[in-house]
């Protein structure tokens, strides 16, 4: 089988090499390709719908002050997760923050904020800050915990 190669002179000898390497081995009677048919190709499986995205994760607590840092920066976090741990995830430009538990899911977002570079800045949804100075109680943790 011939492999999709530039038809240049490098190509060409390229494919000549990996039709060499592809002769049939004395130990297993067979060559590599031969092998990866017969051995790999049957438990292959397709590729995910969706496509891989990596993020960096943290663990942080949430501040009187419901913030959450990350990258010396802060991003706001709902008024009832005062003094909780939450995990972070960053896959790229924006930040997410999760609920800490055994089986980290989309459905335990509980906020999500795009990424800042500024550090010691603030990143602040209104809803939720406004929510965490109106519901504090004075020793600073949210009035029905």
């Amino acid at each position: 089988m011939a492999l999709p190669l530039s038809s240049s002179p490098r190509g060409d000898r390229i494919a000549e090499l990996v039709e060499d390497l592809n002769t049939p081995m004395r130990r297993y009677r067979a060559s590599r390709r031969d092998l990866f048919e017969k051995l790999e190709v049957p438990v292959l499986k397709p590729l995910p719908a969706t496509r891989f995205s990596y993020g960096e994760w943290k663990k942080a607590r949430v501040n009187i002050d419901c913030h959450v840092v990350f990258d010396d920066h802060f991003y706001s976090s709902p008024y009832q997760m005062v003094g909780e741990e939450v995990w972070i995830r960053t896959p790229g430009l924006t930040i997410e923050i999760f609920t800490e538990s055994s089986e980290l899911r989309r459905d335990n977002r509980v906020g999500a904020h795009l990424r800042s570079y500024k550090p010691g800045r603030h990143t602040t949804s209104a809803t939720s800050i406004a929510r965490c100075f109106t519901s504090s109680t004075p020793s600073g943790r949210p009035s029905g915990s």
